[in-house]
Order: C-alpha cells, then sequence, then structure tokens
C-alpha cells in the first residue's frame, strides 16, 4: 500500500518498526527536497502506569548517541534505508512510538 508523502523537518518525531517493535527516533536531517532523512534514535524510558503487558507508555528524550539511520522516499510510496533494495523494516514520521512484542 502506497502511503502519502510527509515532508519531514529536522527535530521531527519519528518511529522506525520491525516486525511488530517499534522504536522511537528523531529527524536530525534532511536533503533539500525532503526525500532524504537521517533518523536517530531516541532514549525510551517507561512513563506512569507502563505495563509490559498491557499498557506499554514511555517517555522520549533525544539522545544523541543513538543509533543513525538514513532513509531515502521510493516511488512507490515507503521511506527504504539506505543501500538497501528493499524496505526491511518501515518509518513513519511525524510521531514517536515504542513497542517491543511480549509475545517474544
Amino acid at each position: 500500500m502506497k502511503k502519502e508523502f510527509v515532508l519531514p523537518v529536522v527535530d521531527m518525531g519519528a518511529t522506525y518498526g520491525i516486525g511488530s517493535d517499534r522504536y522511537a527516533a528523531t529527524v536530525i536531517e534532511v536533503s533539500k527536497n525532503g526525500k532524504r532523512v537521517k533518523i536517530q534514535f531516541d532514549e525510551s524510558s517507561p512513563a506512569d502506569g507502563f505495563d509490559y503487558y498491557g499498557n506499554q507508555v514511555y517517555t522520549h528524550e533525544r539522545n544523541p548517541n543513538g543509533h543513525i539511520f538514513e532513509f531515502s522516499w521510493r516511488e512507490r510510496g515507503v521511506w527504504v534505508e539506505v543501500g538497501k533494495a528493499k524496505a526491511i523494516g518501515y518509518l513513519t514520521l511525524g510521531h514517536r512510538d515504542r513497542y517491543s512484542d511480549p509475545s517474544f
């Protein structure tokens, strides 16, 4: 399914997902045309009301030492990690989310 392009901006929240797990990140660099971004993983900490099996709520904080990924927007409507032929995980922009699937 083709997604609508969201013009990224520096400091915008991002979520990188692989399988059912999701990782909060921040956009740290955007190309002039907006079709290439670098994201950096945030530090996610359990928040009030956190329950691993029923209510995974987190607070997110920028992590200047977090892992950095670079993605490019493809015409088929997906962000793909630079250097990869196809999307392994997925990237969404505009919000931060963290989730660890408790069934693994």
